[in-house]
Protein backbone atom coordinates (compact mmCIF):
# COMPACT_ATOMS: atom_id res chain seq x y z
CA UNK A 1 0.00 0.00 0.00
CA UNK A 2 2.34 2.85 -1.44
CA UNK A 3 1.44 6.13 1.56
CA UNK A 4 3.87 8.91 1.99
CA UNK A 5 5.31 10.14 5.45
CA UNK A 6 5.01 13.64 5.33
CA UNK A 7 4.53 16.91 3.17
CA UNK A 8 5.91 19.27 5.61
CA UNK A 9 8.83 21.61 3.94
CA UNK A 10 12.29 20.16 3.49
CA UNK A 11 14.40 23.28 5.25
CA UNK A 12 17.28 22.78 2.72
CA UNK A 13 15.03 23.16 -0.14
CA UNK A 14 12.44 26.05 0.02
CA UNK A 15 9.16 25.90 -1.26
CA UNK A 16 7.97 28.73 -3.65
CA UNK A 17 4.54 30.30 -3.47
CA UNK A 18 3.14 27.98 -5.86
CA UNK A 19 4.89 24.76 -4.24
CA UNK A 20 3.29 25.95 -0.22
CA UNK A 21 -0.02 26.24 -2.17
CA UNK A 22 -0.44 23.17 -3.58
CA UNK A 23 1.25 21.57 -0.33
CA UNK A 24 -1.65 23.97 1.59
CA UNK A 25 -4.07 22.16 -0.30
CA UNK A 26 -3.41 18.77 -0.16
CA UNK A 27 -2.35 18.75 3.73
CA UNK A 28 -6.11 19.74 4.02
CA UNK A 29 -7.46 17.44 1.74
CA UNK A 30 -5.60 14.60 4.08
CA UNK A 31 -6.81 16.14 6.84
CA UNK A 32 -10.39 16.02 5.52
CA UNK A 33 -9.90 12.55 4.42
CA UNK A 34 -9.17 11.59 8.25
CA UNK A 35 -11.81 13.21 9.92
CA UNK A 36 -14.63 13.18 7.31
CA UNK A 37 -14.09 10.32 5.23
CA UNK A 38 -13.27 9.77 1.78
CA UNK A 39 -15.77 9.10 0.04
CA UNK A 40 -17.83 11.90 2.04
CA UNK A 41 -14.94 14.73 1.24
CA UNK A 42 -15.36 16.86 -2.24
CA UNK A 43 -12.76 18.88 -3.77
CA UNK A 44 -15.35 22.23 -2.77
CA UNK A 45 -14.85 21.61 0.54
CA UNK A 46 -11.04 20.77 0.63
CA UNK A 47 -11.10 24.09 -1.22
CA UNK A 48 -12.77 26.07 1.08
CA UNK A 49 -10.81 24.74 4.23
CA UNK A 50 -8.20 25.73 2.50
CA UNK A 51 -8.69 29.08 2.28
CA UNK A 52 -8.53 28.81 -1.71
CA UNK A 53 -10.88 28.90 -4.17
CA UNK A 54 -12.12 26.33 -6.26
CA UNK A 55 -10.72 26.86 -9.78
CA UNK A 56 -6.75 27.38 -7.60
CA UNK A 57 -7.72 23.84 -6.04
CA UNK A 58 -8.39 22.67 -9.43
CA UNK A 59 -5.52 23.85 -11.39
CA UNK A 60 -3.26 21.61 -8.61
CA UNK A 61 -5.71 18.41 -8.45
CA UNK A 62 -7.87 18.03 -10.81
CA UNK A 63 -10.02 15.72 -8.99
CA UNK A 64 -10.18 14.51 -5.55
CA UNK A 65 -8.07 11.13 -6.46
CA UNK A 66 -5.01 12.85 -7.28
CA UNK A 67 -4.77 13.79 -3.41
CA UNK A 68 -4.71 9.72 -2.44
CA UNK A 69 -1.89 9.24 -5.66
CA UNK A 70 0.04 12.22 -4.29
CA UNK A 71 0.44 10.54 -0.83
CA UNK A 72 0.95 6.94 -2.49
CA UNK A 73 3.80 8.76 -4.86
CA UNK A 74 5.33 10.82 -1.66
CA UNK A 75 5.94 7.78 0.47
CA UNK A 76 6.85 5.68 -1.86
CA UNK A 77 9.94 8.19 -2.87
CA UNK A 78 10.87 8.84 0.90
CA UNK A 79 10.88 4.92 1.42
CA UNK A 80 13.11 4.69 -2.00
CA UNK A 81 15.50 6.95 -1.08
CA UNK A 82 16.02 4.94 1.95
CA UNK A 83 16.86 1.54 0.03
CA UNK A 84 20.65 2.89 -0.52
CA UNK A 85 21.79 2.99 3.19
CA UNK A 86 20.41 -0.24 4.04
CA UNK A 87 22.80 -2.46 5.65
CA UNK A 88 24.90 -4.63 4.03
CA UNK A 89 23.38 -8.52 4.68
CA UNK A 90 21.53 -11.15 3.49
CA UNK A 91 18.35 -11.66 1.18
CA UNK A 92 16.01 -11.87 4.86
CA UNK A 93 18.07 -9.44 6.63
CA UNK A 94 17.94 -6.88 4.11
CA UNK A 95 13.93 -7.52 3.58
CA UNK A 96 13.41 -7.15 7.22
CA UNK A 97 15.08 -3.63 7.43
CA UNK A 98 13.16 -2.64 4.71
CA UNK A 99 9.90 -3.36 6.20
CA UNK A 100 10.73 -1.86 9.06
CA UNK A 101 11.84 1.14 7.22
CA UNK A 102 8.79 1.34 5.53
CA UNK A 103 6.45 0.69 8.58
CA UNK A 104 8.05 3.55 11.13
CA UNK A 105 7.07 5.91 7.24
CA UNK A 106 3.31 5.09 7.62
CA UNK A 107 2.91 4.96 11.74
CA UNK A 108 2.05 8.62 12.00
CA UNK A 109 -0.68 7.87 9.19
CA UNK A 110 -2.09 4.67 10.07
CA UNK A 111 -5.41 6.46 10.86
CA UNK A 112 -5.67 7.96 7.21
CA UNK A 113 -4.30 4.59 5.49
CA UNK A 114 -7.55 2.88 7.80
CA UNK A 115 -9.54 5.67 5.87
CA UNK A 116 -8.61 5.10 2.99
CA UNK A 117 -8.59 1.27 3.08
CA UNK A 118 -11.64 0.33 1.64
CA UNK A 119 -11.71 2.82 -1.43
CA UNK A 120 -7.44 1.49 -2.03
CA UNK A 121 -8.89 -2.31 -2.05
CA UNK A 122 -11.41 -1.64 -3.96
CA UNK A 123 -10.54 -2.88 -7.74
CA UNK A 124 -12.95 -0.51 -9.50
CA UNK A 125 -11.74 2.56 -7.47
CA UNK A 126 -9.46 5.21 -8.91
CA UNK A 127 -7.42 4.85 -6.03
CA UNK A 128 -7.28 0.88 -5.70
CA UNK A 129 -3.28 -0.01 -4.72
CA UNK A 130 -3.42 -2.17 -7.87
CA UNK A 131 -4.88 0.02 -10.07
CA UNK A 132 -3.59 1.30 -12.85
CA UNK A 133 -3.25 5.50 -12.02
CA UNK A 134 -0.71 3.64 -9.59
CA UNK A 135 1.12 1.73 -12.26
CA UNK A 136 3.91 3.56 -12.20
CA UNK A 137 4.29 4.01 -8.02
CA UNK A 138 4.39 -0.07 -8.22
CA UNK A 139 6.89 -0.28 -10.96
CA UNK A 140 9.36 1.86 -8.60
CA UNK A 141 8.32 0.03 -5.71
CA UNK A 142 9.18 -2.77 -7.46
CA UNK A 143 12.64 -1.49 -8.73
CA UNK A 144 13.43 -1.08 -4.61
CA UNK A 145 12.87 -4.18 -3.61
CA UNK A 146 14.99 -5.46 -6.71
CA UNK A 147 17.94 -3.26 -5.38
CA UNK A 148 17.13 -5.38 -2.05
CA UNK A 149 17.64 -8.43 -3.54
CA UNK A 150 20.40 -7.58 -6.12
CA UNK A 151 22.73 -5.83 -3.55
CA UNK A 152 22.11 -8.68 -1.42
CA UNK A 153 25.34 -10.88 -0.16
CA UNK A 154 22.83 -14.07 -1.09
CA UNK A 155 21.44 -12.62 -4.00
CA UNK A 156 20.84 -15.53 -6.73
CA UNK A 157 20.64 -15.32 -10.83
CA UNK A 158 19.12 -12.47 -12.77
CA UNK A 159 16.11 -14.40 -13.50
CA UNK A 160 15.68 -15.80 -9.73
CA UNK A 161 16.59 -11.94 -8.29
CA UNK A 162 13.61 -10.88 -10.29
CA UNK A 163 11.10 -13.20 -9.66
CA UNK A 164 12.16 -12.97 -5.84
CA UNK A 165 11.95 -8.89 -6.30
CA UNK A 166 8.27 -9.50 -7.18
CA UNK A 167 7.34 -11.68 -4.71
CA UNK A 168 9.07 -9.89 -1.80
CA UNK A 169 6.98 -6.79 -3.16
CA UNK A 170 3.60 -8.69 -2.60
CA UNK A 171 4.81 -9.46 0.47
CA UNK A 172 5.50 -6.18 1.80
CA UNK A 173 1.96 -5.20 0.81
CA UNK A 174 0.58 -8.12 2.91
CA UNK A 175 2.40 -7.01 5.99
CA UNK A 176 1.36 -3.49 5.14
CA UNK A 177 -2.21 -4.67 5.33
CA UNK A 178 -1.71 -6.63 8.45
CA UNK A 179 -0.28 -4.14 10.22
CA UNK A 180 -3.12 -1.36 9.42
CA UNK A 181 -5.47 -4.04 10.89
CA UNK A 182 -2.73 -4.98 14.01
CA UNK A 183 -4.34 -3.39 17.46
CA UNK A 184 -2.06 -5.10 19.71
CA UNK A 185 0.06 -2.65 22.10
CA UNK A 186 2.69 -0.97 19.80
CA UNK A 187 2.00 -3.44 16.82
CA UNK A 188 3.45 -6.44 18.72
CA UNK A 189 1.50 -9.00 16.41
CA UNK A 190 3.29 -7.40 13.23
CA UNK A 191 7.12 -7.31 14.67
CA UNK A 192 6.24 -10.96 15.33
CA UNK A 193 5.40 -11.86 11.65
CA UNK A 194 7.55 -9.91 10.38
CA UNK A 195 10.22 -11.72 12.70
CA UNK A 196 9.02 -15.54 11.58
CA UNK A 197 9.35 -14.40 7.77
CA UNK A 198 12.74 -13.24 8.01
CA UNK A 199 13.63 -16.49 9.38
CA UNK A 200 11.48 -18.18 6.91
CA UNK A 201 13.32 -16.28 4.07
CA UNK A 202 16.93 -17.09 5.75
CA UNK A 203 15.67 -20.58 3.83
CA UNK A 204 16.04 -19.29 0.57
CA UNK A 205 19.21 -19.69 -0.67
CA UNK A 206 18.37 -23.44 -0.46
CA UNK A 207 15.36 -23.46 -1.91
CA UNK A 208 16.49 -20.87 -5.17
CA UNK A 209 19.50 -24.00 -5.89
CA UNK A 210 17.22 -25.99 -6.62
CA UNK A 211 16.25 -25.97 -10.27
CA UNK A 212 12.97 -27.14 -9.59
CA UNK A 213 12.02 -24.26 -7.09
CA UNK A 214 13.88 -21.76 -8.71
CA UNK A 215 11.43 -22.89 -11.86
CA UNK A 216 8.53 -22.23 -9.80
CA UNK A 217 9.40 -19.32 -7.93
CA UNK A 218 9.65 -17.74 -11.58
CA UNK A 219 7.06 -19.03 -12.99
CA UNK A 220 4.75 -17.73 -9.57
CA UNK A 221 6.21 -14.33 -9.94
CA UNK A 222 5.10 -14.35 -14.00
CA UNK A 223 1.45 -14.88 -12.79
CA UNK A 224 1.53 -13.03 -10.00
CA UNK A 225 2.89 -9.90 -12.07
CA UNK A 226 -0.59 -10.30 -14.23
CA UNK A 227 -2.26 -8.57 -10.88
CA UNK A 228 0.66 -6.89 -9.05
CA UNK A 229 2.45 -5.78 -12.07
CA UNK A 230 2.73 -1.75 -13.27
CA UNK A 231 0.72 -2.87 -16.87
CA UNK A 232 -2.52 -4.64 -17.19
CA UNK A 233 -3.03 -6.90 -20.05
CA UNK A 234 -5.18 -3.99 -21.85
CA UNK A 235 -2.52 -1.76 -21.98
CA UNK A 236 0.43 -4.70 -22.54
CA UNK A 237 -1.55 -5.09 -25.69
CA UNK A 238 -1.58 -1.55 -27.05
Amino acid sequence: MNMFTSVEPNPSSPLNKAERTRERILLTALSLFRTTGYENTTLRQIATKSGSSLGLAYRYFSCKEEFVLAFYESLASEFIQQIASLPQGKIAQRFTAAMNAKLALIEPHSELIGVLLASALNPSSRIAVLGQPSADIRLRMQAAYAQVVRDSEDAPDAATSAALAKLLYITHLAILYFRVNDRTPSGRATRELLAWVETAMSYLPLVYRIPFFSDSLRKLAATLDAVFGGTTDEHATQ
